[in-house]
Formats: structure tokens, sequence, C-alpha cells
């Protein structure tokens, strides 16, 4: 673990412990915003982690970001972090300013159109699923005839119809109609990204969260194994039990090397990378949810034990930003396309793109 990523970290998990706990989490109601608990996190300078010192960030690495992301997770904070550092991210690198608001990825554009005219431009359309809409700045990738645009709107210039998903999160579906922008709103993406980079690295992060909220399923499924009596000894004394509990260990060890192997992949396999790790980590999630409800009988269930919260965030996580049904399609469609043969690509996941 390098320096850096160790004070993120150590900081993130006391700042966790001071916002995120049991009580705190539970006086939420389902689509409610914590004002409080963000304005902790921005304070700490935690969603300008991939921003450059040089205006006003921490400098870490994907790597380090995707931890962070992770812990944030794994203790269930009800806050798009990983979202706002990677828009922060990708807006500064297209030379804007760091985000006042938290940051929603909207990866799928395809119903918005933006047309230039004298003094700035004009965005009209609708997206879908935009976290938290109402309160955030809204990172888009529109084509224009002279290359895909990033373009950086407010939630709120548009109408928009709430919504939740599983977890109690905002998923918002927004409406812009005739909506004017300021000519800084919109930059030229850097030809280092494909069209698309938000899909991407929105897909890496929910795999950061889904191994986070793992663990923590993991965590308490041992203790409560190890705690719970029936028949005169601890659960985690029968054969059965101990057997579910060592499929959850491995499925949760395999959902964080995918994501390592997505964090460190070169940049030309890095869109091949997700697309495995997201398969990967969304079937981990499923398998890890029901052998922890299983494990716990009613008592995981109930709104008061925290364990529903982290399950029912699996379940909504490994669908956004592409199913598994999805990214298998597309890692499908390289292996049968690869030119060096079905073994190399599969092994060797050469730098080509994917559709």
């Amino acid at each position: 673990m390098s320096e850096m990523r160790e004070i993120l970290l150590d900081q993130t998990q006391r700042l966790l412990a001071d916002t995120c706990s049991p009580t705190a989490l539970a006086a939420l109601a389902v689509g409610d915003w914590s004002a409080a608990i963000w304005a902790a996190f921005d304070e700490a300078g935690l969603p300008y982690a991939l921003v450059d010192p040089d205006v006003a960030g921490s400098g870490a690495d994907l790597e380090d970001a995707m931890a962070l992301v992770r812990l944030c997770a794994r203790h269930a904070a009800p806050l798009p972090v990983g979202d706002t550092i990677l828009a922060n991210w990708l807006w500064c690198r297209a030379g804007g300013e760091p985000l006042q608001a938290p940051g929603a990825l909207a990866a799928d554009a395809r119903g918005i159109v933006l047309s230039e005219e004298s003094g700035g431009y004009r965005l009209e359309g609708a997206i879908e699923d935009v976290s938290w809409a109402s309160l955030s700045e809204i990172l888009l990738v529109v084509s224009m005839p002279d290359g895909p645009q990033f373009v950086l709107v407010p939630g709120s210039f548009g109408t928009i119809n709430p919504d939740c998903n599983l977890a109690g999160e905002r998923r918002d579906n927004v409406r812009f109609d005739n909506v004017a922008l300021a000519p800084d709103r919109v930059r030229p993406m850097l030809s280092d990204f494909g069209p698309g980079v938000l899909e991407e690295f929105g897909a890496l992060a929910r795999c950061a969260q889904m191994v986070g909220a793992m663990e923590a399923a993991l965590e308490l499924s041992i203790e409560y194994v190890n705690t719970r009596n029936q028949f005169g000894r601890p659960l985690a004394k029968f054969q059965a039990v101990q057997n579910q509990v060592a499929v959850s260990v491995s499925q949760v060890a395999a959902a964080a090397a995918a994501l390592d192997a997505a964090v460190e992949a070169p940049s030309l396999q890095f869109r091949l990378a997700v697309a495995a790790a997201k398969v990967c980590i969304g079937e981990a999630a499923g398998t890890v949810a029901a052998i922890a409800h299983q494990v716990h009988g009613a008592m995981g269930f109930s709104a008061e034990y925290s364990l529903q919260r982290h399950t029912r965030s699996l379940w909504s996580w490994r669908d956004e930003f592409g199913s598994e049904a999805l990214w298998r399609r597309r890692l499908g469609h390289h292996v049968l396309r690869a030119e060096c043969g079905l073994w190399a690509a599969l092994t060797d996941m050469p730098g080509r793109t994917i559709q």
C-alpha cells in the first residue's frame, strides 16, 4: 500500500466512524440526502481525491481512489462518493474547474441534443437514473461535429421526476427543455478517452462499491454465525454453515482480484478488464447476498440490522452502468472478433477496444 493510500484510507476510516454510524444511517429515510455527512466529506477533500494538487486536489491515483470508494461502501456511506470523484477528475482533466456540488455520471446521453449558438450552447432532451439529480452537477458526453464533448449541467436546470433504486438512493429522470449553457460548460473530451468513458468508469466505481458491500456482508455473517447459538452450539460449528461461509469468502476474494485487475489494467486493455470485473463482481454479489441472508435467517431482513442495507445496495449496483448480461455480450463480441485467436484473446487481453 502506498503512503498516499494509507493516509487517505486512515483519514476516511475515522471520518466514516464519526459520520456513518448505524444510528445515523437508520435515521435517514428512503431517498433522503444527508447534508451533514456530505459537508464532512467535502471539507476533508474526498470528492477531489483524483484532482491534481495544483487545483486543490489530493493527486491520488485511480487505485487510491477506488480503495476509498470501496471503504465508503463497506461503511454504507449514503453518498455518491465514487461518481463525484470521477466526475471531478474527468472534468478537470478536460480543463474545467472542480465541481462545487456532488457529481453524477450520465452514461447514456443518446436522448440529449446539444446545439451551439452565439455566446454559448442549448441543451435539449432527457436522461434517466441520475444520482441525486436535484443536487448534482451531471457530466455527459455528447457527440458534436468536431468530436465528443464533455458537458457539465446542473440537474436543477431540468425537470426532475424523482425515483430511487432498491437501496433507497435517488436515481432520478431528468428532462432538459431548451436549457442555455455558458461556453465553459462544454469542453472537448480528451483523445485518450473513448465515447464510452462514463460507462466504463461508472462501472468501475460500482465494482469497487460492490466489493466493499460484500466485505461488510461477509463480516456480519461471520460475526453472526460465531455468536448465534442453535441446538446448544454456535452456528459456525455446523458443517453446512461453514461450507456456505467458505463459498462467500472465495467469492469476495475473486471479486477483489477482479477489481484489482481492472484498476491496474493498461489503458488499451482497460475497458475489457472493466467488462470482466463487472461480470465477475456482479455474479459474486448475488451469491454473497444470498448466503448472507441464508445464514442470518429473518434477522438479516430486519430494518434495525445493517445487513439489509448492504445487500439492497448489491442488488441495485450490479445493474447500474451495465448489467452482467450487457458486459458478457461485449466480452463475447471481443473474443469472436479477435484476430489473434481464442486462447490469446482470453489470456493475453490484447489492446483492442470492445463495442
